[in-house]
């Protein structure tokens, strides 16, 4: 069918930057286990921005 779904994704880092915005509402209820979690996922994924944003907010809680 589509073969290499990756190739032809266009927003392939939309579930890395789904994982950060949903780490910061874990930060926001003060869920910070959770939170890491998903920002270690979010560590993982090709988009250098995600990842250091996700550094910076792994950084803010400890």
């Amino acid at each position: 069918m589509l073969g290499n779904v990756a190739e032809h994704d266009v927003d392939v880092n939309s579930d890395a930057q789904s994982k950060l915005d949903l780490a910061k509402a874990y930060i926001e209820m003060s869920d910070d286990k959770g939170a890491l979690e998903l920002l270690e996922d979010v560590l993982r994924s090709d988009d250098v921005s995600l990842k250091i944003e996700a550094e910076k907010l792994m950084k803010q809680i400890g």
